[in-house]
């Protein structure tokens, strides 16, 4: 069976083998087995490029303060700023690097379904960033303004209400919504998880894949016979596991960490200036 909504979907039972779509919320008040649910599909392309805006921004931000520590401590002048950002960029802030290029792809891709403004910001950042020679961004006034430019850009979609997908238990399910994903029951077992938000699981997440553009807080991962169970979050996000078994996979951008051990509450994050994933 197929259901669709423009707007919300509330199911007071059960979901079998079914695939659910709607462009708002969605609210399962017992089960979804074998099925496909899906909230605000397109919101979830906006959703992922500002997750990538929302990445390099702050890296860009964490730049200018470099520059600006380097020309103090170091004498350098406005016209040396070029070079200067360029072996940041490859020594330093080469996942702002990885994130210009994921944006650029990611909106050639999507080209008919998302607004000639997406490109405009991107083409600002490129001229910027990636330039072949100096042009008027490479000077503190030019890099602040970019990055006003970026904080009204990102600021304009972060005001928008996000939709929610909200259901008691999984199984052998995919589950992708634009904003959170909230499990209130025994969790989910084998899903394919994907939160434009927050992942939020009150149970055990085992087995399968889950994303969440804004972290997790989730009671239990895997389990004691090792069963693989990947967490992924951006790097500027944060791992809340209160307790995780091993054969647990958590991956912050590209970078992994394995659990060989059982733990108990764990808090992981990146550190941007170590560039490792700490535990806090």
């Amino acid at each position: 069976m197929v259901v669709e909504a423009l707007g919300s979907i509330m199911i007071l039972q059960n979901v079998n083998r079914a695939n659910i779509r709607a462009q708002q919320s969605i609210f399962i008040q017992q089960n979804v087995i074998s099925g496909t649910v899906t909230s605000g599909e397109n919101k979830m392309i906006v959703t992922q490029l500002i997750g990538l805006l929302q990445q390099i921004r702050h890296s860009l931000e964490r730049m200018i303060v470099a520059i600006q520590q380097l020309m103090i401590m170091s004498k350098i002048r406005e016209q040396d700023i070029y070079p200067l950002t360029k072996r940041l960029l490859e020594s330093k802030f080469q996942t702002m690097m990885e994130a210009m290029k994921q944006y650029k792809t990611m909106c050639e891709q999507k080209r008919e379904q998302i607004g000639e403004q997406w490109f405009d910001i991107g083409s600002q950042l490129d001229s910027c960033l990636l330039a072949d020679r100096p042009n008027h961004f490479h000077c503190l006034e030019g890099m602040a303004n970019l990055l006003r430019e970026l904080n009204t850009f990102i600021g304009q979609y972060d005001r928008e209400e996000n939709d929610v997908i909200e259901l008691s238990y999984a199984l052998n399910s995919v589950i992708h919504g634009s904003g959170d994903v909230i499990v209130t029951g025994k969790g989910c077992y084998n899903c394919n998880i994907y939160a434009g938000g927050t992942l939020t699981v009150h149970g055990v997440l085992r087995g399968g894949e889950a994303y969440a553009q804004k972290g997790m807080k989730i009671k239990e991962v895997g389990s004691s016979l090792g069963i693989k169970t990947v967490l992924a979050v951006p790097k500027g996000e944060t791992i809340y596991i209160e307790h995780v078994w091993e054969g647990t996979v958590v991956q912050f951008g590209k970078k992994t960490y394995t659990f060989y051990e059982e733990k108990k509450h764990v808090e992981m994050k990146w550190d941007d200036e170590r560039q490792e994933i700490v535990f806090g």
